[in-house]
């Protein structure tokens, strides 16, 4: 099996994300937001749910990083 570049990994969320604890979501969001960040070069903006679920972790978690 192909081994996953840092970038594939961290433009890839859970599908259930919205489910998953909000320590998780704050987790994951959270990384992914540094990494895209180094990545880039700047913050990135704006943001796509996996299966367009959104939940109030998730909406927490976004806040902290915008």
């Amino acid at each position: 099996m192909a081994r996953r570049s840092s970038v594939q990994a961290l433009l890839h969320h859970r599908y259930d994300l919205a489910r998953r604890p909000s320590s998780e979501v704050a987790t994951e969001v959270g990384e992914a937001h540094q990494r895209i960040g180094e990545v880039a070069g700047k913050a990135p903006v704006g943001f796509r749910a996996p299966g367009y679920d959104l939940s109030p972790a998730m909406m927490d978690a976004l806040a902290q990083h915008s």
